[in-house]
């Protein structure tokens, strides 16, 4: 993956489109505004109907951490969950801007002074920052988004706890 962070799923189930939401809905918190309550669910955000934007619950800072859009959708044996990562638009804006600059003004300075002494190691600076910026961005978001999914995937995949065989006393 080259450029902006950006992921792609779908998940297949044998679970039913109905029992794929009640999953869903029982995994997901409405956000939440305070700083020193938990909750046990996984994910916060909101499912409406067959959509869902939501991003996971956690207890750490990161600013990679992905929003996950998606839908359930019915299919003839069960149903399939497809739903795409992106890091929040504030963050991709800041990026955008921040790498702009690194352009405009690292490439600037850069060129002047190549311009005025040749060769510099020191004027690869701006391509550093770049890159720099890809990788953090990109393994920060990377290893969000695949505990996001892996969660998901879980999620839906599981059998029902009703239908599991209770143990015998």
């Amino acid at each position: 993956m080259f450029g902006l962070p950006f992921a792609r799923f779908s998940i297949d189930t044998n679970l039913s489109h109905a029992e794929t939401r009640n999953r869903l809905v029982a995994a997901v918190e409405t956000r939440r505004f305070t700083f020193w309550s938990k909750s046990e669910r996984p994910f916060l955000g909101r499912v409406e109907m067959n959509e869902f934007r939501i991003r996971r619950n956690i207890n750490y800072r990161n600013s990679f951490l992905p929003i996950i859009r998606g839908c359930i959708q019915a299919q003839e044996r069960g149903s399939r969950v497809q739903g795409t990562m992106r890091p929040h638009a504030l963050v991709l804006a800041f990026l955008v801007f921040w790498c702009a600059g690194v352009v405009v003004i690292g490439g600037a300075v850069s060129f002047a002074m190549l311009a005025e002494s040749g060769r510099r190691a020191d004027a690869l600076l701006p391509v550093g920052m770049l890159l720099f910026a890809w990788l953090l961005t990109s393994i920060g978001f990377t290893f969000e988004a695949r505990k996001a999914e892996r969660v998901l995937r879980e999620l839906v995949s599981t059998p029902a706890l009703s239908s599991l065989a209770k143990p015998h006393n």
